[in-house]
C-alpha cells in the first residue's frame, strides 16, 4: 500500500510525545492538519493495515526499581526454533531476535528481584552457560526510535 502525504504526515506526528490533555487527539490533529474524526479513522486504518503496531506509554522502568540487560546466546542452528519460543514465554523479554554471527539468539530483558538469574539459569540448561553473553546495561545513551515517513 502506498501511503498518502496525510499517511505520512499522521505517523510522523503521532511518533512525538503524545500530549497529556483530555482531547489529546484533537491536539495531534490539529498538528498534523486534519480534523478530530479524521485522524481517529486514519488511525484505525493505519493500525488495521499493520503501519502502527501499537500505541502505548513508555515506562521509565529504572524509576521503578528494574534493570534491563541485553543477552547474547549461541544456539545450534536447528535448536534455535525451540530456544526462542522457550525464551519469549517470559513476561521479562522485550525483544527476542535472531541475528547472523557466532551470538545468533539476542533477547533484551527487564526484570527485578533477581528474576533474570532464575531464568538464565533455565536457558543454561538449554544452551549451555559457556553459550550466554548477558551485557548489563551500564549507561543509557538513546532510547528513542523515530522514522521520518
Amino acid at each position: 500500500m502506498r501511503l498518502s502525504a496525510i499517511d505520512r504526515r499522521i505517523l510522523n506526528t503521532i511518533q512525538e510525545d503524545i500530549p497529556f490533555s483530555a482531547r489529546p487527539f484533537e491536539l495531534l490533529s490539529r498538528k498534523a492538519g486534519i480534523g478530530e474524526a479524521g485522524l481517529l479513522k486514519k488511525l484505525i486504518e493505519l493500525r488495521k493495515k499493520g503501519f502502527i503496531k501499537d500505541y502505548a506509554a513508555r515506562i521509565n522502568h529504572k524509576k521503578l526499581g528494574y534493570k534491563s540487560t541485553l543477552v547474547g546466546l549461541k544456539v545450534p542452528e536447528d535448536m534455535l526454533e525451540r530456544i526462542a519460543k522457550e525464551t519469549i514465554i517470559y513476561p521479562q523479554v522485550t525483544h527476542c531476535f535472531q541475528r547472523k554471527g557466532e551470538y545468533n539468539l539476542w533477547v533484551v530483558f527487564i526484570y527485578k528481584n533477581g528474576r533474570l538469574k532464575e531464568i538464565l539459569n533455565k536457558i543454561a540448561d538449554s544452551v549451555g552457560r559457556k553459550n550466554i553473553l548477558n551485557l548489563k546495561t551500564v549507561r543509557k545513551f538513546k532510547l528513542k526510535t523515530r522514522l521520518e515517513v
